[in-house]
């Protein structure tokens, strides 16, 4: 099974002009969200998540501040092989790997074939970022 998770990120527009005094106008605009994927769950891992939830994810994808805001609107199971996304959308795929998470994407969207991937932090933060265009020698 795939655990597909929607997010939505959200500016805020008051902030713009903003002085850094006190606080900062509230004038919030959604702005799009994020797909993200961890493939090949259990039927151990899909029941455990049923029953708890995500916190663990929760707490490296939601994050907020004065300027911004990204944060889940949903989690579903569907099979492996399933792709409820559209072609456009570049979804990002999460592998937990020595203790991290590291997240992982292909956008097609751009003129020339990307993978981006970065480990996964506390409240959104990404470490170890990189993009890298295939075909292309460093």
């Amino acid at each position: 099974m795939r655990l597909i998770i929607n997010t939505q990120h959200r500016e805020n527009y008051g902030a713009h002009d903003w002085d850094g005094e006190g606080q900062a106008p509230q004038y919030w605009k959604n702005k799009g969200g994020s797909i993200y994927i961890v493939e090949n769950l259990s039927s151990f891992q899909v029941s455990k998540i049923r029953k708890d939830g995500i916190p663990t994810l929760s707490k490296l994808i939601e994050s907020s501040s004065e300027l911004s805001q990204e944060f889940i609107l949903d989690f579903t199971f569907v099979d492996d092989y399933a792709t409820p996304w559209d072609a456009w959308e570049a979804p990002w795929f999460l592998k937990y790997d020595n203790s991290n998470w590291i997240a992982t994407r292909s956008p097609t969207y751009w003129t020339k074939p990307v993978v981006e991937n970065y480990t996964m932090t506390a409240e959104g933060g990404r470490e170890n970022y990189s993009s890298v265009v295939l075909g292309e020698v460093a």
